[in-house]
């Protein structure tokens, strides 16, 4: 139990706000470089919150977290930098160093700074550069909703 508090506050240490995870399950390999939260998962830095049934951080030689996995009714709210997003999918990976979000399945995502909404059932979003990439299929096709304002 020592080494799991250590892990997780080193974890904490090297993001630039604290992390808080809260699940029903806790494994982790060192050797490997991953932990896994599971069982109603939620992690919070800051005002951001991701919610899942699962989620899986790995890390690289220096414990910095390159990846996080989350699977099974994802949802979340996203806020970093000028951006604010929130929104629900099956299957999200974020990569941190990149600042860009992958997810999958059922995607719904609503810009809350431009107000639109990205359906699909893949989303990509990359905080740095402000860019989307949505992708479809034949029963599912790509939607985009936006606000208009009036004048």
């Amino acid at each position: 139990m020592k080494k799991i508090v250590v892990f997780l506050m080193m974890s904490a240490v090297l993001f630039a706000q604290n992390i808080e995870i809260t699940a029903l399950k806790f494994k982790a390999d060192e050797k490997k470089g991953f932990t896994e939260f599971s069982g109603s998962v939620k992690i919070t830095k800051g005002n951001s919150e991701l919610n899942a049934s699962k989620v899986i951080l790995f890390f690289d030689e220096n414990r910095v977290a390159k990846r996080y996995e989350a699977y099974g009714d994802v949802s979340f709210y996203i806020e970093e930098k000028d951006s604010k997003y929130r929104g629900t999918s099956q299957k999200l990976f974020y990569y941190p160093s990149e600042e860009r979000y992958h997810f999958f399945e059922n995607v719904d995502v609503y810009d809350l700074i431009n107000r639109r909404t990205l359906q699909g059932e893949e989303v990509e979003v990359s905080l740095t550069d402000g860019k989307a990439n949505v992708i479809g299929n034949e029963k599912k096709p790509v939607k985009f909703i936006f606000e208009m304002d009036q004048k």
